[in-house]
């Protein structure tokens, strides 16, 4: 897929997690290669881990509405 590391991990830093889920950050597969890549060393798999677990806890937190 076209992941933009850069954009996700500024997303996340910003705690704008939809617009993460919209640049596609759920479709990241964790393989750590940008990470491995990033000439700053930025923790790029770790922010996008947080980034997935934020969208997944709003996601069920929409469902638990709709049940009750």
């Amino acid at each position: 897929s076209n992941l933009l590391p850069q954009m996700l991990a500024k997303a996340v830093k910003q705690s704008k997690f939809t617009a993460f889920a919209d640049l596609g950050g759920m479709e990241c597969v964790q393989c750590g290669c940008c990470s491995y890549t990033c000439p700053a060393r930025i923790p790029l798999t770790h922010l996008f881990n947080v980034g997935k677990a934020e969208v997944r806890k709003e996601l069920n937190r929409q469902k638990s509405k709709e049940v009750n």
